[in-house]
């Protein structure tokens, strides 16, 4: 018997009879005595009926009603069925209660009538002369089927519940990790654009996270790998899932993905600005160093020349006493002021702040080493990348030497290792790679099993660590969405990546002299609304809509020419219509006019932050970076090419410009180079106006 049966609970299973004389009185009572059944009665088959409408659910009812008739034998042949109660009964039990096994055992009739009591809706024929040891083990195989067929029953009303009322993210996906049954929530879009798509074809192939998360979905189903637990970021910055998938398995065969994915934003918004407020914290000491430094030492020389007898030095000293006095309120300022999350982005010195985040983490046998040319840039918030350096070389410093790290410490222990051996030579070094950088040591490294965890909060493997210093190196990473993520290190202990970043140098070219004018206007992609170009001398106006240039969508309008070998086009973006909040406007340089042709960008969208797109790749999804909160407007824009190096600019004047990224991009000789305008806004077109264009040709 099976025991899986999950209704009724408190009850054994229950098994009918629908009893036509005294024929069945020895198998109740050998159920009775020998199996855990409830064994019930009734005398008729309105009693059975009524019955199967009642709880404890019924699992086997056995019939056993005389189906006697006055039909000769021909009339039973031509119409078995006609006038029999007992097949009545079974037509009508079925209708009541499907998922009980019928058991059709006439005690008296021909029992030619057994197949249309199959049709009827019987499940079993037991014929008059089976024994009774022949009966009990009909019912025992009536019962199983009954609490299988029940058990599904109940499990698919369990789950059509869970599915509509709970509102949590849960789905199941086909072995083509496409969308077959999903909850509607908040997070879940049109149940009828969601039906049968994978991942990026329900969203359109706008973000990344789509394209990771289809690839995660296939994973599961060819190799079998699980997913459990999982905290990850999505496109918003202030949303975060926690994600549990598993292969969805039948009968040994993987039919696709199941998944339920929790929206714990609230919680982890809450832990992240306690993170970025610790971060703002651990930098005070060094501002108090910093800045009490110069009026202390005043301080310090007058009044020892007050003690020589000097009594103007006095007022030398009070003037500095107060100036302290400032800084400290200033100080206090900083500790207790508002959070505020959002981001003042802008390009920044990388080398240079490299060497000034190094002297206060510096030990007296630590080693910096600077594989970055000194013109590098990054694009950041300078109050979030200095916390960012510090814990990444801090870490590297404190944990570099050979003695410096237990290799079977985990989150939240303490041992008794000592780390932060400051008499222990360690190196470190800063580099950098395409759209990221590195800091590396030569410590012993991070054991695999513990670098999915070393950046959350309470990791430590020092008796007296706080466990924040990686958490904040996650958290100001998240800030500028930015993947943080470690690795084994050349110098032969971990390396830090950070990655999706806008870092790098500008390209060394020089103009030729030799120009081109935009002639050409297409519209790139599936747009709804045609686009238009016109103008002149530098002064354009083109008119263009367009889903998005991100991800894999690629619609927009396209002013352009051809140009083979190196090339620059700069200007002016002076204005710009919404259409939505992401409508943007600026410069592109493409493998060709295709929708799925490789690109990099530089313009700026409606709010004027500076926006920055490119696809490395014929085919691949586009990126974007939008430098946020800049505090000057930048209007000008500039994108280079040298063979398959794009480089970005941006300027307020026209004349001192400001690198923000340099990329790799899968260009042939011949590229089309012009402006490029996206409404964001499939169905409304807008309006973009351009000075001071210039096309020029590069050379190295």
């Amino acid at each position: 018997m099976s025991v899986r049966k999950f209704w009724d609970i408190d009850q054994p299973p229950v098994v009918l009879f629908v009893d036509g004389g005294d024929r069945c009185d020895p198998l109740e009572r050998t159920l009775r005595s020998e199996t855990d059944y409830r064994v019930e009665t009734v005398e008729d088959g309105p009693a059975g009926l009524d019955r199967l409408g009642r709880r404890p659910a019924v699992e086997c009812l056995w019939i056993s009603v005389p189906q006697s008739t006055s039909k000769s034998d021909s009339d039973l042949d031509s119409d078995p069925d006609s006038n029999s109660p007992a097949l009545k009964l079974v037509e009508e039990a079925a209708k009541e209660d499907p998922a009980t096994s019928i058991v059709f055992a006439p005690i008296d009739g021909d029992e030619r009538i057994a197949g249309r009591a199959t049709a009827a809706g019987a499940t079993d024929y037991v014929p008059a002369a089976a024994s009774i040891e022949a009966r009990v083990e009909r019912i025992d195989i009536a019962v199983d089927r009954a609490i299988d067929r029940r058990h599904d029953a109940e499990k698919r009303s369990v789950l059509e519940t869970m599915f509509s009322e709970l509102e949590v993210p849960m789905y199941a996906k086909d072995d083509r990790a496409r969308h077959v049954l999903f909850a509607e929530t908040e997070l879940t879009t049109n149940p009828e654009d969601m039906f049968g798509k994978t991942d990026p074809e329900a969203y359109h192939g706008y973000h990344s996270d789509h394209e990771e998360t289809y690839e995660d979905d296939l994973e599961i189903i060819e190799e079998g790998r699980r997913i459990e637990n999982r905290l990850e970021s999505s496109s918003d910055d202030d949303l975060w899932m926690r994600t549990t998938k598993v292969p969805w398995i039948e009968d040994g065969t993987t039919r696709g993905v199941v998944g339920l994915t929790l929206d714990v934003s609230e919680y982890k918004n809450r832990e992240n600005e306690l993170i970025r407020q610790i971060a703002r914290l651990q930098q005070i000491p060094d501002y108090v160093e910093h800045d009490l430094k110069n009026p202390l030492s005043i301080a310090q020389g007058y009044f020892e020349m007050a003690r020589a007898g000097d009594e103007d030095a006095l007022d030398a000293v009070e003037e500095s006493l107060e100036r302290m006095a400032v800084l400290l309120d200033d100080f206090h300022s900083l500790a207790t002021q508002e959070l505020d999350s959002t981001s003042t982005r802008r390009p920044l010195q990388f080398t240079a702040l490299v060497e000034e985040v190094w002297e206060y983490v510096a030990t007296e046998k630590s080693t910096l080493e600077l594989d970055v040319l000194p013109e590098t840039m990054v694009v950041a918030d300078e109050s979030q990348f200095r916390p960012l350096l510090k814990n990444l070389m801090g870490n590297a410093v404190e944990h570099g030497s050979t003695t410096g790290r237990s290799q079977s410490a985990g989150p939240e222990t303490e041992t008794e290792t000592e780390t932060g051996n400051a008499n222990t030579a360690v190196t470190v070094r800063v580099g950098r790679f395409e759209g990221g950088f590195y800091v590396a040591d030569d410590g012993p490294g991070i054991p695999d099993a513990d670098r999915d965890e070393i950046f959350e909060q309470g990791y430590t493997t020092s008796s007296d660590g706080t466990g924040f210093g990686l958490a904040i190196v996650r958290e100001a990473a998240r800030l500028h969405d930015w993947e943080v993520s470690v690795t084994d290190s050349e110098l032969g202990g971990s390396r830090f990546e950070v990655s999706n970043c806008m870092v790098g140098t500008p390209l060394d070219s020089t103009p030729t002299g030799r120009t081109f004018e935009l002639t050409e206007s297409v519209d790139v992609g599936d747009v709804a609304v045609p686009g238009t170009a016109s103008g002149g001398d530098g002064t354009y106006h083109v008119r263009g809509a367009g889903d998005n240039i991100w991800g894999l969508v690629n619609e927009f309008h396209f002013f352009h020419t051809l140009v083979d070998g190196g090339v620059r086009i700069q200007g002016r973006l002076t204005d710009l219509e919404r259409a939505s909040e992401w409508s943007k406007a600026g410069f592109m340089i493409r493998s060709g006019i295709e929708e799925d042709a490789a690109y990099g960008f530089v313009g700026g969208n409606v709010n004027r932050d500076p926006d920055v797109n490119w696809r490395h790749e014929l085919g691949d999804p586009g990126h974007n970076h939008q430098i946020e909160g800049v505090r000057d407007r930048h209007e000008w824009f500039r994108i280079d090419r040298l063979g398959e190096l794009v480089s970005c600019s941006i300027s307020t004047d026209g004349e001192h410009w400001q690198f923000v990224d340099r990329r790799t991009v899968a260009l042939d000789e011949q590229v089309a180079v012009g402006i490029a305008v996206c409404s964001v806004a499939s169905d409304e077109a807008v309006d973009a106006r351009f000075e001071d264009v210039s096309v020029v040709e590069l050379s190295e």
